[in-house]
């Protein structure tokens, strides 16, 4: 075992303890956070100090050990529970966890608390009831409406009654919400091809040339036109598997209605279609007479 030369005998086992008794007796309790901090910058600027000290590699060593060993206490008095921490934190975290799950936590339970059925039913009776209320008296609206093919279901009450199996279908609250999201966005979409399709029509019944219009159209249903021409319009953004390509349709409808209500039969959408209606491109073509 090596011998300690007296340098460092003095600096382990003098200094070192009467300088840990005046630190704690500083540090105490009832010590200002400032003082804790100067301190810890007084010991931090000592490290420093110590390595550009040209002494022997022995002598730098005892100082060394004397300045970690203070910024320990330091440590353990600006925090009680430092080597707490260190030594049962992750044992404690563990402790904490398996707390929490088994029930101690003070949030409400979840909305499935006892069976899926259960908590779908009173999820449907208590929140979403007039949702749903909501959705089948727009649906029988919708069907009052003199629209082609809207909704396809052209028997009445049958579009209600597949929505209905849609919600009775769900197998929890979840999928229920999936289910209601959609329903709710289809029968959006249905509502705004029916205003739309139905603007067509009496745009188009509006002709002073209607006769003329109607004698040389290959079409004689305008309604129907109305409709397949908003169908082709619309198809490219009728992929509707992500939630913005509903974006993209919700927006190409929104745009059609506002620009048939601010232009009529000014709007591009119109122009279009009465150029569809009259096949004006074809018997353009063909030098054939237009209306």
């Amino acid at each position: 075992m090596p011998q300690l030369d007296k340098f460092t005998y003095f600096f382990r086992f003098t200094i070192l303890p009467i300088f840990t008794m005046l630190l704690g007796r500083f540090l105490g309790t009832g010590c200002p956070g400032i003082s804790t901090l100067l301190t810890l910058f007084f010991l931090i600027v000592t490290l420093l100090l110590i390595y550009r000290m040209r002494v022997s590699k022995r002598k730098k060593s005892s100082f060394l050990f004397f300045v970690i060993l203070i910024l320990i206490y330091v440590l353990c008095t600006f925090s009680r529970s430092f080597f707490i921490f260190m030594l049962a934190g992750m044992p404690s975290a563990f402790v904490w966890k398996v707390s929490s799950e088994s029930g101690d936590a003070t949030s409400l339970p979840p909305l499935e608390s006892s069976s899926s059925s259960e908590s779908l039913a009173t999820f449907r009776a208590e929140i979403a009831a007039e949702n749903e209320a909501e959705i089948f008296t727009r649906i029988r609206n919708l069907e009052t409406q003199d629209y082609y093919n809207l909704p396809p279901q052209n028997n009445p009450g049958e579009y209600e009654v597949l929505v209905r199996e849609e919600f009775e279908q769900a197998l929890d609250v979840p999928h229920y919400r999936t289910v209601l999201d959609r329903e709710y966005f289809e029968l959006t979409v249905l509502e705004r091809k029916g205003l739309l399709q139905d603007r067509l029509f009496h745009l188009m019944l509006g002709e002073q040339k209607i006769s003329r219009i109607m004698e040389l159209s290959p079409y004689q249903n305008i309604r129907m036109e109305a409709y397949n021409f908003l169908e082709a319009s619309v198809e490219p953004v009728s992929a509707l598997e992500h939630p913005f390509q509903k974006d993209l349709m919700e927006g190409t409808l929104n745009f059609f209605i506002k620009e048939l209500t601010q232009n009529g039969r000014n709007s591009e959408i119109y122009k279009n279609f009465y150029i569809h209606f009259t096949d004006e491109l074809f018997r353009v073509k063909l030098g054939l007479p237009l209306p």
